[in-house]
């Protein structure tokens, strides 16, 4: 009888861990270059975690030169 409970609360263990997923979402704008990921991960205790991760697609440079045609196209 022993047995089989502890062999029911390793299988119980177990299907709590494969219960834990976690979502993977990834946008990316095709003018710009942005990209956007949100990542869900679930835990076991069933609450949610998000974290979102937004690039620019712009290095440093290239925000600066794309900030000067900006206001030189809203100047004209």
């Amino acid at each position: 009888m022993k047995k089989v409970s502890l062999l029911l609360v390793a299988v119980a263990c177990a299907a709590t861990a494969f219960a834990q997923n976690e979502v993977k979402t990834t946008s990316k704008n095709e003018a710009t270059g942005a990209k956007t990921e949100k990542k869900t991960e679930t835990r076991e205790n069933g609450t949610a975690k998000t974290t979102t991760m937004h690039k620019t697609g712009r290095t440093t440079a290239g925000e600066k030169v794309h900030k000067a045609h900006m206001k030189a196209k809203k100047a004209a």
